[in-house]
């Protein structure tokens, strides 16, 4: 149990409630090494590997010289705990309250500051990989998740001709899922068939389509006929996942000569 005004947390029996020990504070049951002092301290773990974590406020009146993540060995058979990993900013800052310490898979540490806008990401030295801050008073605790999205919205997608050559350019705002595009031309709805697949490649992706494809070529007209090649009122493209099925589609809004507008 971590109890921060008392800069302290405890070992609690679970059926009687009473103290089995006491961790830092005034009343401390362990001998604490060098640099183990912790004070108003949030979020305290214990770890798959046995350690102990904490966001270490360092603040109000303040300890330290900054607020900082703490993994600690704490050793009850002697009584010791020792200071495995220090997380340190790169510039120093106290979080007056709050704050959060997560500990990802692949071992590295995200450290939420709390009552400051701010969260770390660190490297399971200790080595700070990255630091950024929110458009906010505080984040409270900040937290790393797989994350997977599918926009009500559907997919924006723009039709251009340029020198002949018609290419789809598509994109789907907070779509996490979309591994390629598809594009499909016909003269109405129920006439639609494929003439063009791509791998995603980044926010926007431009599909050239092959000639014709549009309806702006002669694959459909007899040379020296007259005819005019059918102009397709549809083209839709359809946003598909891992599995290749569609998990959202648009109708392609034409820009250019050429496309039925």
């Amino acid at each position: 149990m971590n109890a921060r005004n008392t800069h302290a947390f405890y070992n609690l029996d679970r059926e009687s409630g009473e103290v089995n020990w006491t961790a830092g504070g005034p009343e401390s049951d362990f001998e604490l090494g060098d640099g183990v002092y912790f004070a108003w301290q949030h979020d305290i773990e214990r770890q798959a590997d046995g350690s102990i974590t904490m966001f270490d406020n360092q603040s109000a009146p303040t300890r330290g010289d900054s607020s900082r993540g703490l993994r600690l060995d704490v050793d009850t058979d002697e009584m010791t705990i020792e200071i495995i990993t220090e997380y340190l900013p790169p510039v120093d800052r106290i979080a007056a309250n709050q704050g959060s310490f997560q500990e990802l898979a692949n071992g590295r540490v995200v450290l939420g500051w709390g009552a400051l806008p701010s969260w770390t990401l660190y490297a399971q030295d200790g080595e700070v990989l990255g630091d950024w801050t929110v458009a906010a008073d505080s984040n409270y605790r900040a937290y790393f998740h797989e994350w997977t999205a599918t926009p009500t919205a559907p997919p924006a997608a723009v039709a251009r001709t340029e020198d002949g050559v018609t290419s789809v350019y598509v994109s789907w705002n907070g779509a996490t899922e979309v591994e390629s595009w598809r594009v499909l031309v016909g003269a109405d709805s129920s006439t639609l068939s494929e003439v063009a697949t791509s791998e995603r490649t980044g926010f926007e992706t431009a599909i050239e389509l092959p000639e014709g494809a549009d309806g702006n070529g002669d694959d459909d007209a007899d040379e020296g006929s007259g005819e005019s090649p059918q102009s397709f009122e549809h083209i839709v493209v359809e946003a598909l996942n891992a599995d290749g099925d569609p998990i959202g589609s648009a109708a392609v809004q034409p820009e250019g000569e050429g496309l039925a507008q």
